[in-house]
């Protein structure tokens, strides 16, 4: 069995004292618009419409892009929609990923 390993060129680190360096090869950007209903007596919410739009540049994989860019906006409805978000005293988020909140 083979192993690889991927080593990004051209990342020279980041200082965030002087704001100078670079911490990735590339940069993705993207929007998204999502129509929902509010029912304002209870609170509950449904999601009607999302629209997607991403620049990913040059894709390898469309099909695998699409999902990755499908399942983060999924994850993050669930962390604002749907779990409690928890602050440590100093104000550091401390439900920050799927191990403590759940995916809907």
């Amino acid at each position: 069995m083979d192993l690889y390993f991927f080593r990004s060129t051209g990342i020279t680190g980041y200082d965030f004292d002087k704001q100078e360096g670079s911490v990735c090869s590339y940069y993705s950007y993207g929007a998204a618009v999502t129509e929902v209903e509010i029912d304002c007596l209870t609170g509950n919410h449904s999601v009607l419409r999302t629209d997607i739009m991403m620049d990913v540049g040059e894709s390898l994989n469309p099909a695998i892009d699409i999902g990755q860019i499908e399942g983060a906006f999924v994850q993050g409805i669930g962390l604002f929609t749907l779990e409690e978000l928890r602050y440590s005293p100093e104000g550091v988020l401390l439900t920050q990923g799927p191990g403590a909140y759940k995916i809907p």
